[in-house]
């Protein structure tokens, strides 16, 4: 039995990325993580949402960059006092019908004792009704957000449900 390559999800031009999931069409900016994937749920959304970006801390262009099957991945070397070196690789899922899910996976590492390797993932997503789930060892709990409101600090996943488009899940692994 012979083994075929997978056909990469992703297509590339330059240091932009799109891939497609059913009626949703993704790219991103190597050159601006913090800005994610730009998804649109259908060709008629007024807007895209920004799923998934990653906050580096300060202005980081990828080092080196490269697609292979599901994956779009990038390196970001240091520029700023923490010399954070960081990975960072978006997935793309296989889903069925109008379903489309993405996964960040992201790596820093720093060679100095004192540094923070810390980043963030940002998401922006237009909404008109969001709730968020805190889960602790006791129990789990939802929670309606304002529009003016962010999720608290200890929130794990967060849901936009909007009339006539397409719902959002976002959760963080544990």
């Amino acid at each position: 039995m012979t083994a075929s390559a997978a056909t990469p999800s992703w297509t590339l031009a330059g240091h932009r990325g799109t891939c497609r999931l059913g009626s949703c069409a993704a790219s991103i900016d190597l050159d601006d993580p913090v800005g994610g994937l730009a998804v649109r749920s259908s060709p008629h959304a007024a807007a895209a949402d920004q799923l998934l970006g990653l906050d580096l801390g300060s202005r980081c262009l990828p080092s080196d960059y490269w697609l292979r099957g599901p994956d779009i991945t990038a390196t970001y070397e240091p520029n700023d006092a923490r010399q954070l070196r960081a990975t960072a690789l978006w997935r793309q899922h296989a889903c069925a019908g109008d379903i489309a899910a993405w996964q960040l996976i992201a790596s820093a590492q720093t060679s100095l004792l004192d540094s923070d390797p810390a980043v963030s993932v940002i998401t922006r997503i237009a909404a008109a009704d969001s709730s968020y789930l805190v889960r602790s060892p006791a129990a789990a709990s939802w929670s309606q957000l304002r529009a003016d409101e962010l999720p608290t600090s200890d929130a794990t996943t967060l849901l936009v449900l909007r009339p006539n488009a397409a719902a959002v899940l976002v959760a963080a692994h544990p």
